[in-house]
């Protein structure tokens, strides 16, 4: 991790929220040249809100002019994106700066037109330590207790979508301000009707001022995890909570209430409210980004799987070959096409550290007038979905030292 995505780290989002103080860091790249390919004949306009809720993950209030159009090329699109006009805060952009900066050094290092838009939200949105730099999580779960405070209402999970074992939320009831939000939702082992269950590991969720959902994941220590323990759920990484949680900050079904708990029917009660305070804020809320078109989320989706998991035909608009040619380039590599079992209809996919290894191998006998010489090459340690991360190792930088959690006063809300 480079030195100053280590120190970003180092403190938490306060709890309250102010006004983000927008940064002239006088570092980093200027406006990102990137590019857009389609998967399956999507417009640029549905793939453009994607983007905007992409960005918005990462705690990004975009004006519309952070994106601008430079040339349209058949199905694709090369694109100008303004990191100082998405509306972060100074260290958040610091973060999102120090994250894009080996993509934009490999693309002018190799003589690179752009870069893939796939490959900027993999790089930050779904990195689990770039995600938690960018958006302010605390590094330890001292913070997020703080915030949910000594008197946290707890509830019971006997039947979770999620996770065959129980599992137990914590959460505030006497909600006055929307920054007062805060979840947390509690792994483990043993029963929570028979009295023995004891939490491994804690992930929780707040509202960051531009109406997102944060998520953050912490071991059985208290310390930030870019994954959560598989043994004991299979919640993933950030990027898995996101997926199932964007519009909504907390599902399930029927319970058992469980004796000395908060009964379900109030934990229900407890959700609605919430959640119309969260949809009251997007609801005021100006700027780019779709909060009513559900279709969105999914949008978003396919920016990154697409090119996680890309066909052919996806393959050669990229390289600016025949599919033809990329197909030939596969099979000479001994390379066999997979499913994208969540977008089957895309038929045939290519993994995309198979096809990383291909273009790398060919470009040394390319000319750099080719169509290839706009192509993005950066290495990249591909996971085999945006929502999954099975091996922490997998994560592109490194976690950084443990520190105690600041930041944990209130200060003035915008909201009030």
């Amino acid at each position: 991790m480079t030195g100053s995505l280590l120190m970003l780290l180092a403190a938490c989002a306060p709890s309250g929220f102010s006004e983000p103080d927008r940064a002239d860091t006088g570092t980093g790249p200027g406006a990102l040249t990137l590019r857009w390919v389609p998967v399956a004949g999507e417009p640029w306009e549905q793939a453009l809100q994607g983007l905007w809720w992409s960005l918005a993950g990462l705690g990004a209030s975009p004006e519309p002019g952070a994106v601008e159009v430079l040339a349209r090329d058949g199905r694709t699109v090369t694109y100008t994106l303004d990191p100082e006009a998405l509306g972060l805060r100074e260290r958040s952009l610091r973060a999102l700066l120090a994250a894009v900066e080996p993509l934009e050094a490999a693309r002018q290092r190799q003589g690179m037109a752009w870069i893939d838009t796939g490959r900027l939200l993999q790089r930050t949105l779904y990195e689990p330590w770039v995600y938690y730099a960018v958006t302010g999580a605390c590094e330890t779960l001292e913070g997020p207790s703080a915030r949910l405070g000594a008197t946290a209402a707890v509830a019971g999970i006997t039947d979770s979508l999620l996770t065959d074992g129980d599992r137990r939320i914590l959460f505030r009831k006497d909600i006055r301000r929307i920054e007062d939000i805060m979840w947390l939702a509690e792994g483990g082992e043993g029963s929570i009707l028979e009295g023995d269950f004891e939490p491994r590991g804690v992930e929780t969720v707040d509202v960051m001022p531009n109406g997102r959902f944060r998520y953050a994941i912490y071991d059985e220590d208290g310390l930030l995890a870019p994954v959560a323990d598989a043994e004991h759920t299979p919640a993933g990484q950030p990027g898995r909570c996101m997926w199932c949680h964007e519009n909504h900050l907390m599902t399930g079904i029927a319970q058992v209430d469980v004796p000395g708990l908060t009964p379900h029917g109030e934990f229900l009660e407890a959700v609605d409210a919430q959640q119309a305070r969260v949809e009251a804020l997007r609801s005021s809320l100006s700027g780019p980004i779709d909060w009513q078109t559900h279709a969105v989320h999914a949008w978003s989706e396919v920016l990154v799987e697409g090119f996680l998991s890309p066909p052919t035909a996806r393959l050669a608009d990229e390289w600016g070959l025949p599919a033809s040619t990329v197909e030939a380039w596969m099979s000479e590599a001994g390379i066999v096409s997979e499913r994208n079992e969540e977008y089957p209809d895309w038929g045939p996919v290519w993994r995309r550290s198979d096809a990383d290894a291909v273009l790398q191998q060919r470009r040394p006998d390319v000319d750099a007038s080719s169509p290839l010489a706009g192509t993005d090459g950066a290495p990249l340690a591909v996971l085999p979905s945006a929502r999954t991360l099975d091996d922490p190792g997998e994560a592109f930088f490194l976690p950084p030292a443990p520190h105690a959690c600041a930041g944990t006063g209130a200060p003035a809300s915008r909201f009030e």
